[in-house]
């Protein structure tokens, strides 16, 4: 996918976002995670480096920055805060 995006030269990246269970396959191909109903996420795929994914998700779930190698999110480099859509 990166070659395809240097290719085509885009130097940015692609922005996903999926909330359904059936129209979530973006999310699924690119973090290897379902997309649930009512339970939002978005991330951002960059040409080059880690993903950024936020989603909604129980509070004792840590934000923050991982590795990219975390077997719950593969290739993502910064889970930030959702700003407080959190499920308590």
């Amino acid at each position: 996918m990166r070659a395809r995006l240097r290719e085509r030269e885009i130097g940015g990246g692609l922005s996903f976002f999926a909330s359904e269970d059936y129209l979530g396959a973006n999310v699924r191909w690119l973090t290897d995670r379902p997309a649930t109903f009512a339970y939002h996420c978005a991330g951002i795929f960059p040409a080059d480096g880690l993903m950024t994914l936020v989603e909604t998700r129980p509070t004792w779930v840590d934000s923050g920055a991982s590795n990219g190698e975390e077997r719950d999110y593969p290739g993502v480099g910064e889970i930030p805060d959702d700003g407080g859509l959190s499920i308590p």
